[in-house]
């Protein structure tokens, strides 16, 4: 039972980001324009769930930091700093690459983290809706163990590889995939070139930050 109202809550999602993004799409003149806000940076957990609330929008990434072992073996291994990329669909709910595979997640559970930061990528909101929807549309496949490659239709994803791909693939002409490329950080590794990190989507030129939460004292 609880796996069929998942189910319907998934495609009821679908359903609805399909639409928001297909009226988009009928009137793109009015889309055009990217909002900027000044990044915004908290320390207690009572404003970064206020702070959340009013600045996450369908489409935003988030990465996270935490100092679990999972997270010490991605930093260790290709991605220092930030361990764990996520995209926000709406309705308070993320998107994310786990061992489990592509899961939905509840948005408030990274207010456990550590530290996290939440990055609005340069492009309308119409190509942001729809980069949520590809997401969304990949919940259920496995996990793709193999970090240093990427695929746009692949079937397995890591975190930061759904990410990228969701808006590779939220723009096409002629079937070709051109939408932003978050994985265009302005520096290469032998470690990661041949895939995507949360350091890179973090460095690339085309994301910024609105919201920075950190619990660590300085």
């Amino acid at each position: 039972m609880r796996r069929r109202a998942i189910a319907l809550l998934i495609t009821l999602l679908i359903v609805t980001l399909s639409l928001v993004v297909n009226f988009c799409n009928l009137f793109p003149a009015q889309l055009t324009e990217i909002a900027f806000i000044v990044c915004e940076h908290v320390s207690d957990r009572d404003s970064a769930e206020h702070h959340l609330k009013e600045v996450v929008q369908p489409g935003d990434i988030i990465l996270s930091r935490g100092s679990g072992v999972e997270d010490v073996l991605v930093g260790a291994r290709y991605s220092p700093y930030w361990t764990h990329a996520m995209i926000y669909v709406g309705w308070g709910i993320i998107v994310e690459g786990t061992v489990r595979g592509v899961v939905c997640s509840p948005l408030w559970y990274i207010l456990e983290c550590e530290e996290f930061c939440v990055l609005r990528v340069d492009a309308p909101i119409n190509v942001r809706l729809a980069a949520a929807l590809f997401a969304l549309n990949q919940v259920g496949k496995p996990c793709n163990w193999n970090c240093f490659q990427k695929r746009i239709y692949g079937d397995s994803y890591y975190c930061s590889e759904i990410v990228w791909a969701a808006y590779k693939a939220s723009v096409t002409i002629a079937g070709i995939p051109c939408g932003p490329d978050v994985d265009d950080a302005p520096f290469w590794s032998p470690l990661t070139d041949f895939g995507v990190s949360p350091a890179e989507i973090f460095l690339a030129p085309n994301t910024h930050a609105v919201l920075w939460y950190s619990s660590r004292q300085e």
